[in-house]
Protein backbone atom coordinates (compact mmCIF):
# COMPACT_ATOMS: atom_id res chain seq x y z
CA UNK A 1 0.00 0.00 0.00
CA UNK A 2 1.18 3.45 -0.95
CA UNK A 3 0.41 6.36 1.65
CA UNK A 4 1.06 9.58 0.27
CA UNK A 5 -0.15 12.26 2.47
CA UNK A 6 -0.05 15.90 0.83
CA UNK A 7 2.16 16.85 3.31
CA UNK A 8 4.21 14.17 2.88
CA UNK A 9 4.30 14.45 -0.78
CA UNK A 10 4.32 18.47 -0.49
CA UNK A 11 7.78 17.99 1.58
CA UNK A 12 8.98 15.20 -0.70
CA UNK A 13 8.26 17.12 -4.03
CA UNK A 14 10.21 20.09 -2.34
CA UNK A 15 13.18 18.15 -2.41
CA UNK A 16 12.68 16.77 -5.80
CA UNK A 17 11.88 19.88 -7.60
CA UNK A 18 15.13 21.28 -6.40
CA UNK A 19 16.81 19.21 -9.24
CA UNK A 20 14.54 17.60 -11.04
CA UNK A 21 11.07 17.73 -13.33
CA UNK A 22 9.54 14.28 -13.96
CA UNK A 23 12.00 12.99 -16.58
CA UNK A 24 11.22 12.83 -20.01
CA UNK A 25 11.87 8.80 -19.56
CA UNK A 26 8.54 8.78 -17.45
CA UNK A 27 6.41 11.14 -19.33
CA UNK A 28 7.40 8.99 -22.53
CA UNK A 29 6.01 5.60 -20.87
CA UNK A 30 3.05 3.91 -20.82
CA UNK A 31 1.05 4.79 -17.07
CA UNK A 32 1.04 1.33 -16.24
CA UNK A 33 4.46 0.56 -17.63
CA UNK A 34 5.92 2.80 -14.51
CA UNK A 35 6.83 1.82 -10.94
CA UNK A 36 5.11 2.38 -8.13
CA UNK A 37 7.44 5.43 -6.93
CA UNK A 38 7.07 7.05 -10.78
CA UNK A 39 3.05 6.99 -10.63
CA UNK A 40 2.89 8.40 -7.74
CA UNK A 41 5.24 10.95 -8.10
CA UNK A 42 3.26 11.79 -11.68
CA UNK A 43 0.04 11.75 -9.88
CA UNK A 44 1.18 14.72 -7.45
CA UNK A 45 2.77 16.94 -10.07
CA UNK A 46 -0.33 16.51 -12.49
CA UNK A 47 -2.96 17.23 -9.03
CA UNK A 48 -0.75 20.03 -7.50
CA UNK A 49 -1.63 23.14 -9.30
CA UNK A 50 -5.68 23.26 -9.49
CA UNK A 51 -6.45 19.59 -7.60
CA UNK A 52 -4.80 20.21 -4.56
CA UNK A 53 -5.03 24.17 -4.61
CA UNK A 54 -9.12 23.66 -4.68
CA UNK A 55 -8.87 21.07 -1.99
CA UNK A 56 -6.90 23.40 0.38
CA UNK A 57 -8.88 26.05 -0.01
CA UNK A 58 -12.25 24.24 0.99
CA UNK A 59 -9.89 23.01 4.22
CA UNK A 60 -9.76 19.13 2.81
CA UNK A 61 -6.98 17.09 0.85
CA UNK A 62 -6.35 13.53 -0.54
CA UNK A 63 -4.18 10.66 0.13
CA UNK A 64 -2.54 8.87 -3.10
CA UNK A 65 -3.42 5.31 -1.35
CA UNK A 66 -2.85 2.80 -4.01
CA UNK A 67 -2.48 2.34 -7.42
CA UNK A 68 -3.34 -0.92 -9.25
CA UNK A 69 -3.06 -0.44 -13.28
CA UNK A 70 -4.53 2.37 -14.48
CA UNK A 71 -6.77 2.30 -10.94
CA UNK A 72 -5.55 5.37 -8.52
CA UNK A 73 -7.10 5.08 -4.86
CA UNK A 74 -7.48 7.68 -2.93
CA UNK A 75 -8.41 8.77 0.51
CA UNK A 76 -10.43 12.14 1.57
CA UNK A 77 -8.80 14.00 4.39
CA UNK A 78 -9.72 16.95 6.03
CA UNK A 79 -12.97 18.71 5.31
CA UNK A 80 -13.78 16.45 2.02
CA UNK A 81 -14.26 13.23 4.48
CA UNK A 82 -18.12 12.85 4.45
CA UNK A 83 -18.20 15.93 1.96
CA UNK A 84 -21.30 15.06 -0.55
CA UNK A 85 -19.48 16.52 -3.34
CA UNK A 86 -15.85 14.46 -2.78
CA UNK A 87 -17.98 11.12 -4.03
CA UNK A 88 -18.85 12.92 -7.07
CA UNK A 89 -17.62 16.51 -8.25
CA UNK A 90 -14.35 16.41 -6.52
CA UNK A 91 -14.08 12.66 -7.80
CA UNK A 92 -14.42 13.79 -11.18
CA UNK A 93 -12.27 16.99 -10.21
CA UNK A 94 -9.32 14.45 -9.56
CA UNK A 95 -9.90 12.15 -12.58
CA UNK A 96 -10.74 14.50 -15.59
CA UNK A 97 -7.40 15.94 -14.33
CA UNK A 98 -5.42 12.86 -14.54
CA UNK A 99 -6.95 11.76 -17.57
CA UNK A 100 -5.86 15.09 -19.56
CA UNK A 101 -2.42 15.49 -18.19
CA UNK A 102 -0.90 11.92 -17.58
CA UNK A 103 -3.24 8.92 -19.02
CA UNK A 104 -7.01 9.15 -20.65
CA UNK A 105 -7.55 5.43 -19.57
CA UNK A 106 -6.84 6.54 -15.77
CA UNK A 107 -9.87 5.85 -12.94
CA UNK A 108 -10.20 7.17 -9.66
CA UNK A 109 -12.02 5.09 -7.13
CA UNK A 110 -12.39 5.97 -3.38
CA UNK A 111 -10.51 3.75 -0.95
CA UNK A 112 -12.15 2.40 1.88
Amino acid sequence: MVRSSWFVVKYHEQLWTKNHEPSDIIMNKNFKDLNIQEQVELITKALEEEVYTAMAMHGGGLDIVDVKGNTVYISYQGACVGCPMAESGTLLFVENTLKEKIDKDIEVKISN
